[in-house]
């Protein structure tokens, strides 16, 4: 599971003789070993200011989620029940956590607060649901439930609002799992078995024109996204303040912000498409290099400067 600002990877390990989480920098170094529990420790998600990571533990006897500092420290349990808690996912505003509980005899979606209060659930049927995640915004939530067809069931991919109504089944070809909503909510990525083999795909939130991701002889599951996207801006540079003076196109009303990149003498504005996606990213001309950078926005607003190499 990617952190917030893309730096971070959490994931599940075996490699000490249970499960454990671990945490990496995205590139794959300094890997950490966080949790150091006799139980099964899985299912590691973060907060959206990457201060804790939440995540289903047995160490209570059966599964129950918990949350815990980014290093490790202060284990707080939010569920206790004697049925299995799992899957945990946790909203990017408004203080909730997602998650899966088979406390009234099999696999249903519940939400509750941050600090495990107000549990409450959102699906009630005889169906097996998995995978709960939130939409950016918080007011969707797409998940995983074995749909009956004239062979008895097949996992697909299902979308509902946060309160548990409107859901809409998106998929239909093959078995599908495991979905993850792309930082900027306009499409899903999921895996699927409609290949003879499991692969990534991704779709348009309405279940529309789904693309195939990856394409090999191993098995590619479990997608996880990065919660930065890039913006697409109009921008005026000023030199005197080495600043870019930004407005967003999508804004409602349009959102003025400023970010420091360059400023020193000399330095000649220059736009393009760094980096092959069709948005515009900024930069600047400086004594024959170009100093180039990315914009990307991620939780609460938050603008972020990804500078790229000097070339």
């Amino acid at each position: 599971a990617f952190s917030a600002d893309g730096q971070k990877i959490a994931f599940t390990s075996n490699r000490d003789g249970n499960n454990e989480i671990y945490v990496m920098n995205a590139n794959g170094t300094n890997q950490t070993r966080l949790t150091f529990d006799a139980a099964s420790d899985s299912q590691p998600t973060w907060s959206p200011d990457g201060t804790r990571i939440v995540f289903q533990s047995t160490r209570s006897g059966s599964f129950d989620i918990f949350s815990m500092n980014a290093d490790g420290t202060g284990v707080a349990q939010l569920t206790n029940d004697p049925g299995f808690d799992t899957d945990p996912s946790v909203a990017a505003f408004g203080g909730k956590i997602a998650f899966v509980s088979t406390r009234d005899g099999n696999n249903e979606i519940y939400v509750m607060n941050a600090d495990g209060s107000n549990e409450t659930r959102l699906t009630n049927n005889t169906l097996f649901e998995v995978r709960p995640d939130f939409s950016r915004n918080g007011t969707k939530i797409v998940f995983a439930r074995n749909v009956p067809d004239g062979a008895g069931s097949t996992q697909q991919v299902v979308i509902m609002d946060v309160d548990g109504t409107g859901e809409k089944v998106l998929t239909s070809a093959g078995a599908n799992g495991n979905p993850a909503f792309a930082p900027d909510g306009n499409r899903i990525f999921f895996n699927s078995f409609r290949d003879l083999n499991t692969e990534l795909y991704s779709m348009a939130v309405d279940g529309t024109n789904e693309v195939r991701v990856t394409n090999s002889l191993f098995s590619d599951a479990n997608p996880s996204v990065q919660g930065l996207f890039e913006e697409e801006t109009v921008a005026v540079y000023r030199p005197t303040l080495g600043k870019w003076v930004l407005r967003t196109e999508n804004g409602s009303p349009a959102i003025d912000l400023t970010v420091n990149f360059g400023g020193q003498p000399g330095d000649l504005p220059v736009t393009g498409n760094w980096n092959g996606d069709s948005r515009t990213d900024i930069g600047v001309f400086r004594n024959g290099t170009f100093h180039l950078a990315l914009l990307k926005s991620g939780f609460a607003g938050l603008t972020v400067v990804e500078e790229l190499a000097p070339i």
